[in-house]
């Protein structure tokens, strides 16, 4: 980063949104397990992530004013959305260090594990088991917040080959065979 000038420090920085963009916006679901440090970047990289579960001893921090910088991929923005402006705030402007049980308090963090890996293969087990469009469909809604997408994606949910087989198992109490 020593080389980059304004218009080069702007393209890293994009290159680096479009990155975290595309793990957000990605119809795939990314799951974060934490195990140690994830400061600057890699909380960045953290809170582009559907799903973040962390081990006891985690710390985590925009901290990149610390070092005299600001966030470049998109922290900034997600930290907003996750916790508030008044949280991020005070975040961002200390560069605060969180340890697992404040970043579970703020809702940075889904799950407190000493396992953090084994939950998230156990998570990812269990969402292989869902309506992956009913999955493809929560994860666009939850990156665009829309009553009118809501409704859209319901109608397409429940009239589709998927959607009829969840009705169907749900009343027969069975599990459900999704194609």
């Amino acid at each position: 980063m020593l080389k980059l000038d304004e218009n080069s420090g702007r393209i890293f920085s994009l290159k680096g949104q479009k990155l975290m963009d595309s793990i957000e916006g990605s119809e795939k679901i990314y799951i974060a397990a934490l195990n140690g440090p994830a400061y600057g970047g890699g909380m960045e990289l953290a809170l582009a992530c559907d799903i973040r579960i962390a081990s006891r001893d985690v710390k985590m921090g925009q901290t990149e004013i610390n070092v005299g910088l600001v966030t470049g991929w998109g922290g900034a923005e997600r930290l907003i959305k996750y916790v508030g402006k008044s949280i991020a705030s005070y975040l961002l402007l200390t560069g605060a260090v969180l340890d697992a049980e404040s970043a579970y308090k703020f809702g940075i963090i889904h799950k407190i594990s000493d396992n953090p890996f084994d939950d998230a293969v156990k998570i990812s087990q269990d969402l292989s088991k869902k309506n992956p469009d009913a999955l493809r469909a929560y994860k666009h809604m939850l990156n665009i917040i829309s009553f009118d997408l809501e409704s859209i994606y319901f109608g397409k949910i429940v009239s589709s080959q998927n959607g009829k087989e969840a009705i169907n198992a749900f009343f027969e109490k069975r599990v459900p065979n999704f194609k």
